[in-house]
């Protein structure tokens, strides 16, 4: 190889180094903005995040017998929800309220609430539903409302049994609410003395 051939043979080595080079600086200048635009993504899809919940979209009976049902209740039930504030159960409440027939179709509508957040919703969601559940405070007046009341609200009447309570909501799950109180009585497990003790602590509206 001549000195000439040597040279060029060096050159075009130190061009593919030079060029080898300048491609990896171009990668991690790339990745870099990369990782700079996810982060402030992220940031702001945190505090901005409307995305709908997958979860509490559709309706388990029996997950969602322990919560409450947000159309059911009243102001005082949702202000006991664990981690829930006084400023944001009135937004919840009133937001329902404004609704055509005050109920809303699903959790995810809370997201239409201003400063309502998918954090937020999440932290909820193992509390509340809009299907199914129980209507808190709101299943008591003078009389409990058999048709909001839960099991555990049911069996505390004198005379009903965890199993009655139990007949009574699988009775109005299937029926549907129940329309005048002497209706208690086609329940397969209440008898009429069972009725006669409980009649005048209930009511249906």
């Amino acid at each position: 190889m001549t000195n000439k051939e040597k040279t060029i043979f060096y050159l075009l080595q130190f061009l593919c180094i030079l060029g080898m080079l300048i491609l990896l600086f171009k990668v991690i200048s790339s990745n870099k903005t990369t990782e700079d635009i996810v982060k402030k993504v992220d940031i702001i899809a945190s505090n901005t995040d409307k995305t709908p919940l997958v979860k509490g979209i559709y309706y388990d009976k029996e997950e969602n017998k322990d919560k409450l049902n947000l159309n059911k209740t009243d102001l005082r039930s949702i202000k006991d929800i664990p981690g829930m504030t006084s400023g944001i159960a009135k937004a919840i409440y009133y937001y329902i309220q404004r609704k055509e027939n005050k109920q809303i179709k699903s959790l995810n509508e809370l997201l239409n609430i201003k400063g309502f957040s998918k954090e937020r919703l999440e932290k909820f969601e193992p509390y509340i539903t809009v299907e199914g559940g129980h209507a808190g405070y709101k299943a008591w007046g003078d009389k409990l409302n058999i048709n909001f009341a839960r099991e555990s609200d049911l069996s505390s009447l004198p005379g009903i049994s965890e199993k009655i309570a139990k007949d009574i909501i699988e009775y109005r799950n299937t029926h549907g609410n129940i329309t005048y109180i002497e209706e208690l009585l086609e329940v397969k497990s209440v008898k009429k003395a069972t009725f006669n003790r409980i009649k005048k602590l209930v009511c249906v509206q």
